[in-house]
């Protein structure tokens, strides 16, 4: 059986799964949002596109996250992403 997933997405520890997932996987794409991640902005992984909130303390270390002002008073929720 085959299967055409070419990216895959989460929030939060779903995200770093997300991305882990990459490692196994070299055609395989991540989008996470709030994930807690490692990443530096000179250590960036062409196959993860990440997303943060300012504020938001599970994602803080990922430094190479697109960092988007929080809709709510939660920084870490899954909101307020758009279309991202």
């Amino acid at each position: 059986m085959t299967h055409d997933v070419t990216t895959v997405v989460g929030h939060s520890l779903g995200g770093a799964v997300a991305a882990r997932m990459t490692e196994d996987y070299p055609g395989l794409q991540a989008r996470t949002y709030g994930a807690p991640l490692l990443h530096t902005r000179f250590a960036k992984s062409k196959q993860v596109k990440s997303y943060r909130h300012y504020g938001d303390p599970v994602s803080f270390f990922d430094r190479s996250a697109v960092m988007l002002a929080p809709d709510r008073l939660n920084p870490h929720s899954y909101e307020g992403f758009g279309n991202q």
